[in-house]
């Protein structure tokens, strides 16, 4: 049980911090974390960098400058001319901690960038943190608002530029071409237009729509084709020139080679070449849709939005003339994938005009190597979990008033505090720290995917019932109650951690075996090379984390009994008492989680499924829960 003991110690003096700070039984929230693998390749966060602050060529004084050059150049003598007024504003929001961060996210007409729009972008990253900001506070917000919108009341909120946005309808009142034109000089003469060089007729474009597709690598998905060139041989050829050392004896002109008459040195020269051959391999894994993340295209201080949909398509609510700043913000309303601790994750794109199609991670690789694949694993879970098929499930704690929005830290280091991924739900009451740690780097995408969901399934069981939570929190790890011996505090501490193993292994079963249509897909636990049925009761050289992560979720919703050989692959005559007696099946995983809902003991749980549900094998419960504690 050392592993055991190692997690504990650690609860108890983590607890004993937590105690010292907050009251009764305010106990420490956060959860055991899962025994994973690391791998040793890690891609650290980049940070974007920027270069010079660039003229604004949609500042109100710039753009009356832009009129009066057209007003001078003859070509709109006789048109009226619209007044230039301010449209919209450039505005920098400065929150002084989460609560007025989360303020300003939950304000859905706020498209919130957290570095400036009018700088040159000089390296792409995956985050933004401005240099200036202490410590502990959020980085600095930017974004353009029409001018009658009112913003949020927060401490410090800064209107950087007053803005003229050009309005291709209004402005095609005075000429089909004015309202590109005003634009056009308008970037001229601030030194701002790269496009095409010539007259002003030659530089105009009809306008366009960014759209594309965003994929990622999965390996548990389909197979690939992979062509590789793989050397065969060498050949030679007479490549011309003069070699002495390579000479050739040949005849004068009419002689015979070998014969009587005269011969003569030819020299020549002989080249030898590589002759590849292509072979096909077939890999395990295919690229496969991102799903209702949202891709902005962004020209200057006009952004343009859209969602992939199940296919992974998207295509923006707007057009323009000329190339754009492609960007993903791992996020949506209820939850954010973090890059690290602090950083919004982010994908930025190109800057182009055309369609952007992305794959994320590494065609043919057995796992999670690339950044963005982990966000977007991270986030492909964290999103079904919130908006898409959750079998009934609760949702985790929602974004709204005085709820922050559930930060999710996508960490590629191996520990902290000789943690894996685990939930702080503490964390989420005001605290700048994020209440999810993911740290599975290196892993497969179905382990990253799911152990999302289990550290969510942890958020959602706090908020459904905090205080039931918290007794189970504090019999489990903290120093309350320093009579309990191991085995006692193993069997709150399996509450807690068997409904999130659950939650796991039905996200994972659904994505993969449902709606990937994957024959026999077996979700490979943390526990052993094998689906969660494999999992053992006793610790005849079973994994001790068995005693915690039970299969008691599983075992109330399906049919099997791992007793049963015709079953259980894993079990065998010589170990089938090693495996949970389970003659219990039919009940919903929201009937479980219901039955979860203020029960602060394993045999509590136990209980409430027996007295909330009617159920034919409700007579076995006692046997089944019996098979641990």
């Amino acid at each position: 049980m050392k592993r055991i003991l190692k997690h504990l110690n650690l609860k108890v003096l983590y607890s004993l911090f937590a105690v010292a700070l907050v009251t009764s039984c305010e106990v420490d929230d956060d959860i055991s974390p899962l025994p994973e693998e690391q791998s040793e390749t890690i891609q650290e966060p980049t940070m974007m960098k920027l270069g010079k602050k660039l003229k604004n060529p949609y500042s109100v004084e710039n753009m009356k400058l832009a009129l009066e050059n057209l007003k001078a150049s003859g070509r709109y003598q006789k048109a009226p001319m619209p007044i230039i007024e301010t449209t919209h504003l450039y505005v920098k929001f400065e929150p002084k901690d989460e609560e007025e961060l989360d303020q300003l996210v939950s304000d859905s007409t706020l498209i919130l960038y957290d570095y400036p729009l009018d700088v040159e972008i000089v390296e792409m990253g995956d985050y933004y943190r401005d240099p200036s900001v202490p410590d502990g506070q959020p980085t600095y917000q930017y974004t353009a608002v029409e001018a009658t919108v009112q913003l949020p009341e927060i401490s410090d909120t800064r209107v950087l530029d007053e803005l003229y946005m050009p309005d291709d309808e209004l402005l095609s009142k005075v000429s089909a071409n004015f309202a590109d034109d005003l634009e056009t000089e308008a970037l001229r003469i601030t030194g701002n237009l790269k496009e095409i060089a010539g007259d002003a007729k030659s530089q105009r474009a009809s306008k366009w729509r960014p759209a594309g597709r965003i994929m990622v690598w999965d390996e548990k998905v389909g197979t690939t084709a992979i062509s590789r060139r793989v050397f065969s041989h060498y050949e030679w050829y007479d490549c011309g020139g003069i070699d002495e050392r390579e000479q050739q004896i040949a005849p004068v002109e009419g002689g015979e080679l070998g014969g009587s008459g005269p011969t003569t040195i030819v020299p020549v020269k002989e080249c030898k070449r590589a002759v590849y051959t292509y072979v096909t391999d077939y890999v395990a894994g295919s690229y496969v849709p991102v799903v209702d993340v949202e891709v902005r295209a962004r020209r200057w201080f006009t952004t343009h939005k859209g969602h992939t949909n199940s296919q992974g398509y998207y295509s923006v609510d707007g057009r323009f003339r000329r190339d754009a700043n492609y960007s993903i913000k791992w996020h949506k309303y209820h939850f954010s994938v973090r890059s690290g601790t602090f950083g919004q994750a982010w994908l930025n794109g190109p800057k182009k005009k055309g369609d952007w199609n992305v794959n994320l991670g590494s065609r043919g690789s057995s796992g999670i190597t690339d950044k963005q694949q982990y966000y977007a694993f991270i986030f492909q879970a964290a999103r079904d979990y919130y908006y898409g098929n959750r079998f009934g499930l609760r949702r985790p704690p929602e974004n709204g008033f005085w709820k922050p929005q559930v930060k999710i830290s996508a960490s590629q280091t191996e520990r902290q505090h000789n943690k894996n991924s685990h939930a702080a739900p503490y964390a989420r009451t005001g605290g700048i720290f994020p209440s999810v740690y993911i740290r599975t780097w290196g892993n497969s995408s179905d382990r990253v995917y799911a152990v999302t969901a289990h550290e969510l399934a942890h958020m959602s069981h706090w908020d459904m019932d905090r205080s039931a939570f918290r007794s189970l929190a504090a019999n489990a790890w903290a120093p309350l109650f320093p009579w309990l011996l191991l085995q006692d505090r193993e069997k709150y501490a399996a509450v807690i951690e068997s409904w999130a193993t659950g939650v796991e292994w039905r996200f994972a079963d659904h994505r993969y075996r449902t709606h990937f249509g994957i024959t026999g897909y077996e979700y490979e636990s943390e526990f052993l090379n094998g689906n969660i049925q494999g999992q053992r009761i006793a610790p005849f050289n079973a994994d001790e984390n068995d005693l915690i992560y039970t299969s008691v979720v599983v075992d109330l919703i399906d049919n099997c009994n791992q007793r049963d050989l015709s079953c259980s692959r894993y079990a065998n005559t010589g170990t089938v008492n090693r495996y949970p007696m389970d003659r219990v099946s039919g009940y919903s995983i929201r009937e479980v989680e219901d039955g979860l809902r203020g029960a602060t003991s394993w045999n509590q749980w136990r209980d409430n499924m027996r007295n909330r549900f009617s159920n034919g094998t409700e007579n076995q419960l006692n046997e089944l829960f019996a098979n641990w504690y």
